[in-house]
């Protein structure tokens, strides 16, 4: 359910928003915005399924008790939910879609992710390498959307209005992928973190750096899309209110305080669904 909810608020919020932007009328519920919303969906349980047997190796040792390493879920179980995730996506862009070179780079990519970029010597070894190489998928599934709705109204595709959009809409994504590994220092062990790799002051700004660019792009459009007075207080109240955590981590580092994922969701959230 998570990752539906995801995939509805996260594709009609990039839509919409680019609609606003461009000066569109919105199209709600068309059988293309649908198939896109549900492509959003079966690439993300996609990427989940191909995460438990990437990590299978390390889970094993570091968190045995996950579905996978202790057998609560099969492998085969894993092989036919990600065979049905690539099958709809699939099914889903051959007969709605006309966007399908947009939708066969995503999913190329979603396979390279796969296969660690035939490099995973390196990229499995390395937090950081991981994230360069695997992040900019969240920008290519923007993209992808962007492209629906470029087709649909169309719109330019390649233009500095869809470029801000794509980077707008990556921003929360790679600040949760920061701010969700982040220990204090008494609780790190042999699993690497963004705290291990910069220090645990650092990695504890980084997201809260990137939250704030995603404030201040909201900020620059939110005249042109009408954006309303009260959404924009609600939203600089919670970056304060998640300044406030994070100096609190930064103050008292602990297996309490260490906790920014939540807060990094709940931003995030109220952004979109105001956007």
């Amino acid at each position: 359910f998570p990752r539906l909810a995801l995939s509805v608020f996260g594709f009609y919020s990039l839509y919409f928003t680019l609609s606003a932007l461009e000066g569109a009328e919105k199209l709600l519920l068309t059988p293309t915005t649908i198939a896109g919303v549900l492509t959003f969906f079966f690439f993300l349980l996609f990427l989940r399924v191909s995460d438990e047997f990437k990590d299978f190796d390390s889970d094993s040792i570091l968190f045995p008790g996950r579905p996978l390493p202790s057998r609560r879920v099969l492998p085969k179980d894993l092989k036919v939910l990600g065979g049905i995730s690539v099958a709809a996506m699939l099914l889903l862009n051959l007969i709605f879609m006309k966007a399908i070179w947009a939708f066969l780079i995503l999913f190329g990519y979603g396979l390279l992710m796969l296969k660690y970029f035939f490099l995973r010597k390196y990229i499995s070894k390395s937090l950081l390498l991981a994230l360069i190489s695997h992040n900019p998928s969240a920008i290519i599934l923007n993209f992808y959307a962007i492209t629906i709705f470029c087709n649909e109204t169309g719109f330019e595709l390649f233009t500095r209005k869809t470029l801000f959009i794509a980077v707008l809409f990556w921003l929360p994504g790679l600040a949760w992928e920061l701010s969700r590994k982040i220990k204090a220092p008494e609780d790190e062990n042999q699993y690497e973190t963004y705290s291990i790799i910069f220090g645990y002051k650092l990695a504890a700004i980084l997201p809260v750096v990137v939250m704030s660019l995603h404030y201040s792009m909201i900020i620059f459009i939110s005249g042109k899309i009408n954006l309303s007075n009260y959404y924009l207080a609600v939203l600089t109240l919670l970056l304060f209110y998640y300044f406030a955590m994070v100096a609190r981590f930064l103050i008292r580092p602990n297996s309490k305080t260490s906790k920014l994922k939540p807060y990094t969701e709940l931003f995030a959230l109220t952004s979109f669904l105001g956007l």
